[in-house]
Formats: structure tokens, sequence, C-alpha cells
């Protein structure tokens, strides 16, 4: 069990920095402002602390170069990281969709657990962002590759997986109610619509981009409206009460 939170986040910090790092910058990550004076005091110790908690192997988890500390490449050590980033290195080298679709289902599976989470440390928000950034764009690769098979019900867990990521990008959006229509479920792609709208509307001020609203309209068989001619577009409820007064109309009376 690790005693020191701090001494584990080192641990995290070497183990996303293959190439290691000096000792001043793990004293400022680690022991910024006025504790610097005790992280020099204390730093060995640190390190100290780290390779007792690791379990014994035939070489020593920690290397050290002049003033770079770094982990120990052949020391036996896993982590779920590494094995993401393998997998994101084998979609980006795969030479055909087979290939690329089992490796990114591998680094989305791993990856299931936010990153690095409940660390809220200066050094982890760009690896965290550039974590959510990658995962992101690889739920939507996989999305497209379910598509393209004709799995649209597992196409559309990954582009909502992919808009957990950023719920105001209109692109995946636009992907969901697309993927929505081609499972034959129009009326949720139309209260997916109405959400967006919603959404940008009360968070954001905005209204969807015009090549949204293009894409949007052009799937769901709408008709543009120019915002000089546009009352405000029918929603979802309102669709749905026009073709039923539509059906009661054209039902014989007898």
């Amino acid at each position: 069990a690790w005693r020191s939170q701090r001494a584990f986040l080192i641990l995290m910090f070497l183990a996303i920095h293959p190439h290691g790092a000096d000792r001043d910058r793990l004293l400022d990550a680690f022991w910024p402002g006025r504790r610097l004076a005790a992280g020099r005091k204390n730093f060995h110790p640190t390190l100290s602390y780290i390779r007792s908690v690791l379990p014994r192997a035939a070489v020593a988890p920690l290397l050290r170069e002049a003033e770079t500390y770094r982990l120990n490449p052949d020391y036996p050590l896993s982590c779920d990281v590494w094995d993401v980033q393998r997998a994101f290195e084998q979609s980006r080298l795969a030479r055909d969709d087979a290939a690329r679709r089992t490796a990114l289902e591998l680094a989305v599976g791993i990856a299931r657990q936010p990153f690095l989470e409940g660390c809220y440390a200066d050094w982890a928000d760009d690896r965290q962002t550039q974590m959510r950034d990658r995962l992101e764009r690889a739920h939507l690769e996989l999305g497209a590759l379910l598509g393209q098979a004709g799995e649209h019900d597992n196409a559309l867990a990954c582009y909502r997986s992919a808009a957990g990521f950023d719920a105001y990008r209109e692109s995946t959006r636009a992907t969901i109610i697309e993927c929505l229509v081609q499972l034959g479920n129009r009326r949720a792609a139309l209260v997916e619509w109405d959400r967006l709208k919603a959404l940008l509307r009360d968070e954001l001020a905005v209204d969807p981009l015009p090549e949204t609203a293009a894409r949007v309209n052009r799937v769901l068989g709408l008709e543009s409206v120019s915002p000089a001619q546009k009352t405000a577009q029918p929603t979802a409820s309102q669709l749905f009460t026009q073709a039923a007064q539509a059906s009661l109309k054209s039902y014989p009376t007898g």
C-alpha cells in the first residue's frame, strides 16, 4: 500500500514521461513554491520510498543518469497508459480496417476510466487534455469503421461516447443524428437535434453553425430556412403533432 500520495504521483509522472525528468523539474512539479526547501530535503527519501514499495526484481525500478531520473524499461512494470498508447500506435500503423478496428477497440476498452482521475496538479492538465482528445478521436474513428460495416448500433454507442468528451462539438452530434436515421429512428434523431439546439442556446447563446444545420436538415428531410425568412424551426414534438394531424385527416370516416 502507498502511504505517500506524492511518491505515487511521482511514479505516475515518470510512467508517462519515459525519457525521464531532471531533479529540478520534479521538485518544481511536486514541491512548488514555498515547499521547495522541503522538497530538497525529502527528494531522495521519496525516491527511496518508491523503490521500497515496488516489488523486488533483477533490475532496479528507477534509473539515474546524471541529474535525470526515469523508470527502468527493463523493470517488470505494467501500465494501462502504455497499453493504450501502444494500441493507438497499432491503429496508426494498421494496413487494413480490420486491424485498425481491433487496435481501436483495445484502446477504448482499456481507457474506460478517466486518465489520471483525481490528480489536479498542473503537470497533469495537459496530459489529461491530450488523452481526452485522442480518445474522442478514437471513438469517432471506431464509430466510422463500425458504421461502414453496417453495425450502426455499435457505431452509435461510439459516437455517444465521443460526445461525452465534448458535448458542444456539433460535427459529432450531427453524426449521431445521421446514425439514428440510419437505424430508422427518425424520432430520436429529431429529439437529438432539438437537444443540441437547446444546449447551444442555453449554455452558449448561439445557434448551430449553418453547415451543421444544413447537414442535419438534409438527413432529416427538413427544408433549410434562411435567417431572413425564418420563424422558429419546428421542434420534434411539433413535427409529431403535425404528422398525427395529417394522419387523422387522411383516415377514412366511413
